[in-house]
């Protein structure tokens, strides 16, 4: 009798032994964390080699689409009796990129060049986006033709271009008018986004302010060495700078009647020594500068166009702040 009374006794203590236990597990577990949010990453802006070989549309001179082939698209077609070739080129270094949408992402934009018929060149500008992990084109918009690109970059969602373009008594062929003129994405519809901005008539003043280091011995055939760099700056119409060994200066003077078109005179040098490479460097270079004839841009780099005897060509130099080292430095 007496063991059941003491088993009983103890029963109520074993249960609220394994209750007591129980409370203590329960509070030392950790509340559950909630489940992570799915972030979704930004997708990267469609890089050069992608704009190269992309599919565009709404190019003036070709039906529908086109699709560039290492930054080319070309096709013959029979017109008014003749076969015609159209050509449409990604213009080099004119990629930028920059948030066109209200989105995070951000898109790419270049300028295209369409050749046919005749003698013009029809620069377009181009928005590529990233949808669905999918390359698209979605905005393109005519800039004109024969229009120099002095500079080209995104700010406040907006694609802005300083120009050098045809004014009313200007001819297609030499355009002499600087302006600024802006275009948003709108909807899929790239359009001007606000009336150009005037800044007067293409003079040998509007490359001041600037360094700018010899890059092609002639463009797009043959590029100049980095050492030693052949640099020019203009002030008050005179034109300086270093030869790849000694200092030189030369008058340079508008002479008209077309925009562009300059006369340079022969240079003065300093008569510092040189051997090897620089003496080759700057023999050329001061044959070529003494006949150049005519400055335009050619998407933000200065270009010389020179006659050296029987040789023609045209030098093309890269911008550099005004006081950096010819090397991209401070």
């Amino acid at each position: 009798m007496n063991s059941i009374r003491t088993a009983g006794l103890c029963l109520p203590l074993l249960v609220l032994a394994l209750v007591s236990t129980a409370c203590r597990d329960t509070a030392s577990e950790p509340e559950p964390s909630p489940p992570l949010a799915t972030v979704t990453p930004t997708p990267p802006p469609p890089s050069k080699e992608e704009m190269e070989n992309a599919t565009y549309k709404g190019l003036p001179n070709t039906a529908g689409e086109i699709i560039l082939e290492n930054g080319k698209w070309e096709r013959e077609t029979f017109r008014a009796g003749d076969w015609i070739r159209n050509v449409v080129f990604l213009v080099p270094n004119s990629r930028v990129v920059g948030q066109l949408n209200a989105s995070d992402s951000q898109e790419g934009v270049a300028i295209l060049a369409g050749r046919g018929a005749g003698t013009g060149e029809l620069l377009s500008l181009a928005v590529i986006e990233r949808v669905d992990g999918a390359l698209r084109n979605t905005g393109t918009a005519l800039i004109g033709d024969r229009t120099q690109i002095r500079d080209m970059r995104i700010e406040d969602r907006q694609i802005l271009l300083d120009l050098v373009q045809a004014g009313p008594e200007d001819s297609l062929c030499c355009p002499g008018e600087l302006v600024r003129r802006s275009w948003e994405l709108d909807g899929g519809i790239l359009r001007e986004s606000r009336p150009p901005t005037d800044f007067g008539r293409l003079t040998p003043e509007s490359i001041t302010g600037r360094q700018w280091v010899l890059s092609e011995w002639d463009y797009l055939s043959e590029s100049a060495p980095a050492t030693p760099p052949v640099t020019l700056t203009f002030d008050e119409g005179t034109a300086s700078g270093s030869a790849g060994c000694n200092q030189y200066r030369a008058s340079l003077q508008a002479r008209g009647p077309l925009p562009g078109q300059i006369r340079v005179s022969p240079p003065e040098t300093t008569d510092n020594l040189c051997l090897g490479d620089a003496m080759f460097v700057e023999e050329r270079f001061l044959e070529q500068m003494a006949g150049v004839n005519s400055f335009s841009f050619l998407m933000g780099r200065l270009s010389l166009s020179y006659q050296a005897g029987e040789a023609y060509g045209t030098m093309v130099f890269e911008a550099r702040p005004l006081f950096a080292s010819p090397d991209g430095g401070e």
